[in-house]
């Protein structure tokens, strides 16, 4: 039986034991540490706690020979680095297993060490709020080892109420640790990797699956200007969905003589606030698929459900569209078009990505300004509204590559 499980759907995440009937301090507290004081996404927390909940219902099912039920602060305390390790194998036994899985190990491995990063994070944590003595958790002569990597350290009860930005880094859930225990011969992510990133014939076809489907014409309308903002800005699912009728000024871009609008999505990852430019095309685009959205709902007696003012929203229940709902449909019709499995709309922000470093290089080589990749990372990062420049060093050196080639090819 499943003893910890996470309640609600509301802004509040509460963890609660059902055997001993109470909440989960170590977790809901946890929980809203990552949403007030981190200012992570609220997707991104609930990804994160249902890792946790993975693990502490994994510990309490423990056989214990005792009177009373064991709480979780009390496994805790019993843990050790051979109870993380079983729990770590049993997760790549859970994930071979499952019907979604692609049964490639070393895939499965680095499912397992994002739910094994999100335990030891927590348990850092822990430890620096005082919920688990030091000797449990910590560098040396710890049942669980784990410690700071370079000259971070905790300091005990300091980062409750941690609000400024330059000290959110510093924070003990935050800091770089080491995790011993995490797959090291897991499938590799970062910065020498692009992943699939689809062509503008791809892009095409997809577009044409959607307009081709025995649906309304706002469905139709509407699923294929996700894949042009998706493409053409370079926005994450969670920001497409999160854009809203005031994020379009239609009297402003109408009369505008600049090429694009500037939009600033209210759901970003981390929860940035970066602004990014539309194309002023893709945004009469988005302001005429508005208007269609109120003649649809007006048709159907639905303009109430429209309160929330999201451009995107179901053509059943009018309430606003589900970032997993959009990457379900895009990654269905992607395989169908003989795409790897698991590529969804994501990839068309990597197609984005690949078409502005395409487009930096070849402005700096006719300007003959710097062409190193850490400067042209580091323009296409601001577009993207990422902080680390880091993430596009695959990118710009796959196009430095073909650069070269057709260059040679040309001799």
């Amino acid at each position: 039986m499943t003893r910890i499980f996470k309640g609600g759907s509301g802004p509040p995440i509460v963890i609660y034991d059902l055997v001993i009937e109470a909440v989960v301090a170590e977790v809901t507290d946890y929980a809203f540490h990552l949403l007030v004081h981190e200012r992570l996404s609220r997707t991104t927390v609930d990804t994160t706690t249902n890792h946790i909940v993975r693990f502490a219902n994994f510990i309490l099912r423990e056989p214990r020979q005792v009177v009373r039920p064991c709480t979780l602060r009390e496994a805790l305390h019993g843990l050790t680095n051979s109870r993380v390790k079983a729990f770590r194998d049993c997760e790549l036994d859970s994930v071979m297993v499952n019907s979604r899985s692609r049964q490639k190990e070393r895939k499965a491995k680095a499912t397992v060490n994002a739910r094994l990063a999100a335990v030891y994070r927590w348990l850092w944590w822990l430890r620096g709020e005082g919920f688990l003595s030091e000797n449990v958790v910590g560098p040396k002569d710890c049942a669980v080892e784990m410690r700071t990597l370079g000259n971070q350290e905790i300091s005990r009860g300091k980062n409750r109420r941690t609000n400024n930005s330059r000290d959110r880094r510093k924070v003990a859930s935050r800091a770089r640790l080491s995790m011993p225990l995490l797959y090291t011969d897991a499938e590799g992510r970062g910065r020498l990797k692009t992943g699939f990133v689809p062509s503008r014939e791809i892009v095409d076809k997809v577009v044409e699956c959607l307009m081709k489907r025995d649906s309304s014409q706002y469905r139709n309308l509407r699923d294929a200007l996700i894949v042009d903002l998706a493409v053409e800005v370079g926005l994450r699912v969670g920001s497409i969905a999160s854009l809203k009728v005031s994020d379009f000024d239609e009297r402003l871009i109408e009369t505008t003589f600049e090429p694009t609008v500037s939009i600033t999505p209210s759901v970003q990852k981390f929860s940035y606030e970066n602004s990014f430019d539309v194309p002023i095309w893709l945004a009469l685009r988005v302001c005429s698929l508005i208007r269609i959205r109120d003649e649809y709902a007006k048709a159907r007696g639905a303009m109430a459900a429209l309160s929330h003012q999201h451009i995107f929203v179901s053509d059943s229940t009018f309430g606003p569209l589900k970032s997993r709902s959009i990457s379900q449909l895009l990654s269905e019709i992607l395989s169908s078009l003989g795409a790897p499995k698991g590529t969804s709309i994501h990839a068309f922000r990597g197609l984005f990505c690949t078409e502005e470093v395409e487009r930096e290089i070849a402005h700096r080589v006719e300007k003959n300004m710097d062409t190193s990749a850490a400067s042209i990372s580091a323009v296409v990062a601001m577009r993207m509204g990422h902080a680390n420049p880091n993430s596009y060093f695959a990118y710009v050196s796959r196009a430095m590559s073909r650069r070269a080639a057709q260059e040679r090819a040309k001799r």
